[in-house]
């Protein structure tokens, strides 16, 4: 059976404020945290490991959810310093400060190894950067393309090395490069969504998804258009229900880190 690496992104909850709806710090910080309480209920009732995600602003608020994470047995990792950060823009001398900060933050609060990292809104980071941080591995590419955001239409679909960094693509459909993930599983719903994931399988190592906590919270009061609002809060939990029992029989759940470590890494 093939490994099932269930991740979610733990960060302030600023799409609002890219809508010029901007909430303030602590709510954005609310609107996660809630979220990432109701994350990890679902995943003790089914025994499911995760990796969290988490940024450093999120860590330094809410530094209580971050030790209940590890505590029930979750692999944290890193985000980044903060949300709004593009590690691939900016200058990698500031870069690589930040994300030394970052990993230095997460590991002082959740008293483990933060070894993984995933960028902030999937952008990419020069490898060289993220090894010299003491990253391992960078589960942020995504072989897809998303309009404003990134292109990885040419990346492998299975982990590759890179300046000394294991590189651990997400999962996305073989030839059309369809997602399989957050807003495309919630619009899909429950049921093509597994379908979707069953066949992400084909020529991959794995099922690599990811989500955000915040899903896990109704948003459609916070200026959010009903598109990307769409099955989040309950829904979010009830469409996430039936995946996490369909992966628990056929595939075999771990954290990016233990997949990570079973290459050699």
């Amino acid at each position: 059976m093939k490994p099932f690496l269930l991740t979610f992104d733990i960060e302030e909850f600023d799409w609002p404020a890219e809508r010029g709806r901007p909430l303030s710090p602590t709510a954005e910080m609310d609107v996660t945290e809630e979220g990432t309480g109701h994350v990890l209920q679902l995943l003790a009732r089914h025994g499911t490991l995760a990796t969290f995600f988490i940024t450093a602003a999120f860590a330094r608020a809410r530094p209580e959810r971050v030790r209940a994470i590890v505590e029930a047995g979750h692999e944290a990792a890193v985000h980044g310093l903060a949300h709004s950060d593009d590690y691939g823009t900016m200058d990698a001398a500031v870069a690589l400060e930040r994300l030394r900060e970052s990993r230095a933050v997460i590991e002082a609060i959740s008293a483990r190894p933060a070894r993984g990292v995933r960028t902030p809104r999937l952008r990419p980071c020069a490898p060289t950067v993220l090894r010299d941080a003491g990253f391992v591995y960078d589960a942020s590419p995504h072989p897809t393309w998303v309009p404003g955001r990134y292109n990885g239409l040419t990346w492998p679909r299975r982990p590759w090395r890179e300046a000394g960094v294991v590189r651990i693509p997400i999962s996305v459909l073989p030839l059309i490069r369809v997602p399989v993930s957050w807003i495309w599983y919630r619009t899909a719903g429950p049921c093509a969504g597994i379908i979707a994931a069953g066949a992400a399988c084909l020529g991959a190592p794995y099922l690599h998804v990811y989500f955000h906590a915040w899903e896990a919270v109704d948003i459609r009061p916070l200026g959010i258009p009903r598109i990307f609002a769409l099955r989040t809060g309950a829904s979010f939990l009830r469409a996430l229900d039936p995946l996490l029992a369909w992966a628990s029989t056929r595939m075999v759940p771990m954290t990016v880190g233990e997949f990570v470590r079973g290459l050699g890494q």
